[in-house]
């Protein structure tokens, strides 16, 4: 059942809110629009003027026309059904938006539309894994981080980054990412804000628990060593965060 209306407007999660909150253009693009919560939301609260909502299986395709129906932006929205960029032709999209997957299929997906993605304005990309492959990937494909945030929703934490395709010293003058700034963001780590500094509190904890397992065991042998280091190099870096 899609979120209500409150005020002729979707109530949408937090972690929708807060991607669509960052949509700087009014041409949007979402891949993997699922049920199309968010560029509903993003219309009906005039974030947005027009949408394409592009989703690789038919089904979740299939639900958010129905949605879009029941809010009334059905005319506002194009549904596309095939796999990330592939939809898209180059300039169709000013911002285009990919979320709930992780940042290792994101880059694939990146890459293999790197023309479309460049011709955008801003990418905002919301992984639920693997984001420090997907900060290396993008500083590979020749993109800038402009800007990261980070949010707790539902128990679970989201990072948004807001991603320009050209330009990059307008952005980001801080040179080469650090090891810690691929792990954890640079924006995060300069800016600290207090979900994420919580997070890093739970993942220190969760690495002294692994270093603690590897520990235990009676041997470790060339792989067990090497898992061990990780371990206290990554709760090293979550530790330093305060």
């Amino acid at each position: 059942m899609p979120p209500p209306l409150i005020g002729g407007r979707m109530n949408a999660s937090k972690r929708i809110r807060e991607i669509a909150n960052h949509i700087k253009h009014r041409q949007i693009a979402d891949i993997g629009t699922d049920h199309g919560y968010l560029p509903i939301f993003a219309i009906t609260n005039n974030l947005a003027d027009s949408a394409i909502a592009a989703d690789v299986n038919k089904h979740p395709l299939e639900c958010a026309k129905v949605n879009a129906e029941a809010y009334g932006v059905s005319e506002a929205i194009q549904f596309r059904l095939g796999y990330g960029l592939d939809v898209l032709k180059a300039g169709e999209a000013e911002t285009i938006v990919i979320a709930g997957m992780g940042g290792s299929l994101m880059a694939e997906i990146l890459h293999k539309g790197r023309d479309v993605a460049a011709s955008a304005k801003q990418l905002l990309l919301s992984p639920h894994l693997d984001i420090p492959h997907l900060r290396r990937e993008l500083h590979a494909l020749g993109f800038v981080i402009a800007n990261e945030t980070m949010l707790q929703d539902d128990g679970k934490y989201y990072n948004v980054l807001d991603v320009r395709t050209s330009n990059p010293q307008e952005y980001d003058t801080g040179g080469d990412y650090s090891e810690e700034e691929y792990l954890l963001g640079r924006h995060l780590l300069y800016t600290k804000p207090l979900v994420f500094v919580e997070y890093c509190r739970h993942m220190a904890q969760r690495y002294a628990n692994v270093t603690a397992e590897i520990e235990s065991a009676a041997e470790l042998g060339e792989a067990g060593t090497e898992k061990l280091a990780q371990a206290k190099r990554l709760h090293e870096m979550y530790s330093a965060v305060n």
